[in-house]
C-alpha cells in the first residue's frame, strides 16, 4: 500500500526547492548561451524520474549553485540539509585547477563519493550533450564526449535504465561528430 502522506511530503520538499531555485540570481556568464533554469530543472526532473531520492533530485537542482548562481551555503544547508551541500560540493569543480585536469579531478571526487554523486553528473551530461547536440555546437560536444567517456570509463554506473540514457546521449554527439559508434 502506498503511502501518500510520504509522497506528498517529499515532492513539498522538492516544490520548496524550486520555489527557492528560481528566486536566485543567475551569474553565470554563459547565461544567454545555456538556459541554466532549465538545465538545473531538467537534472532534478532526469534524477527524479530514475529512482533517485529526493535529496540527490535537490542537489541536481542546485548542482551549479556555488558556480552560477550567488547562493549561500549555510542557506542551503539551512533549507535542505548537509547531504545536499554535499552532494553539490562534489559536483563542484576546483577554480584553482585548469583544463583536462579540472575535469578528471572533478570526475575522480564524484566516482569516490558514490553513486548518487554520479547520478548528479549523469544527469548533468545528458542534459549538455542533448542541449548542444540540437544546437549543432560541435566545440562543446565533442568536448561533453570526451568528458562523458573519461566518466563512463571511471564510473561504476548501477542504475541500468539511467546507464542505457546515457549511452544513447554519448552516441547521439558521437553521431553528430561524425565519430565511430563502437569506440565505447
Amino acid at each position: 500500500m502506498i503511502n501518500n502522506n510520504k509522497i506528498s511530503k517529499k515532492y513539498l520538499k522538492l516544490q520548496e526547492a524550486l520555489i527557492f531555485f528560481f528566486n536566485q540570481p543567475c551569474i553565470d556568464s554563459q547565461s544567454e548561451i545555456k538556459p541554466i533554469y532549465l538545465h538545473c530543472v531538467q537534472v532534478a526532473l532526469l534524477l527524479l524520474n530514475h529512482g533517485y531520492s529526493i535529496d540527490v533530485c535537490i542537489a541536481g537542482l542546485f548542482h551549479d549553485a556555488f558556480e552560477d548562481f550567488s547562493i549561500e551555503e549555510k542557506e542551503l544547508a539551512k533549507k535542505f540539509g548537509n547531504e545536499v551541500i554535499k552532494l553539490i560540493k562534489v559536483n563542484t569543480k576546483n577554480s584553482t585547477l585548469v583544463e583536462p585536469t579540472k575535469g578528471e579531478e572533478l570526475i575522480s571526487r564524484i566516482c569516490t563519493y558514490g553513486d548518487s554523486a554520479i547520478a548528479i553528473k549523469l544527469a548533468d551530461l545528458i542534459d549538455n550533450l542533448n542541449y548542444f547536440t540540437n544546437l549543432e555546437n560541435v566545440k562543446a560536444v565533442e568536448k561533453l564526449v570526451r568528458y562523458s567517456m573519461f566518466l563512463k570509463e571511471k564510473a561504476e554506473i548501477r542504475n541500468e535504465s539511467f546507464n542505457k540514457l546515457f549511452l544513447q546521449s554519448i552516441q547521439r554527439g558521437k553521431r553528430f561528430l561524425k565519430l565511430p559508434l563502437n569506440s565505447d
